[in-house]
């Protein structure tokens, strides 16, 4: 049995505690964090381009990276490419990641005809080195234990860093 419950974030540790799921004595919060400039130069050295995902500059590629979990609510995102590709015929997703609701999601894809829309990478060991590939990255989680940032939060937000892209966020 543990004796000090670890929190990912502050605003986790709060709910849970509002919760009542845990006792507040003993836990500690330890913040998740990307180094910016070793990720940067990961991507400078390494980068995962369009070409070897089969790939255009006149695609509009979407990205996720993610864990495959319903709570990650992978599936809408397919749905979504499904329903934006008639204002967007050259709308392209790329899913980085694996897990337990892959092969669900796969067969969501075949289903919905979309397997040359929907490209699966597997596990990246670096998976930064593909956001240069993406025009938007796209997260549809029901939850998550980091803290979203506002654009005018994050530290390094400028088009000329190698590791931004657009990013939207809706309840």
């Amino acid at each position: 049995m543990s004796h000090t419950v670890i929190y990912v974030s502050a605003s986790e540790q709060a709910e849970e505690l509002r919760l009542r799921l845990f006792r507040s004595e003993p836990s500690i919060v330890v913040v998740n964090g990307v180094d910016l400039e070793a990720m940067e130069r990961l991507i400078l050295q390494s980068p995962i381009g369009r070409e070897s995902l089969g790939l255009t500059a006149d695609d509009l590629v979407m990205g996720s990276v993610s864990r495959f979990d319903p709570v990650k609510r992978i599936k809408l995102l397919v749905e979504t490419v499904q329903r934006l590709r008639a204002w967007f015929p050259r709308l392209e997703l790329v899913l980085v990641g694996g897990g337990g609701d892959e092969e669900r999601i796969r067969r969501r894809v075949l289903e919905m005809r979309l397997q040359k829309q929907v490209i699966f990478t597997g596990f990246l060991e670096n998976p930064a080195r593909v956001y240069r590939a993406f025009d938007l990255y796209v997260a549809a989680s029901h939850k998550e234990g980091l803290r979203c940032l506002s654009p005018r939060q994050w530290p390094r937000a400028s088009r000329s860093s190698p590791a931004t892209c657009p990013a939207t966020a809706t309840s």
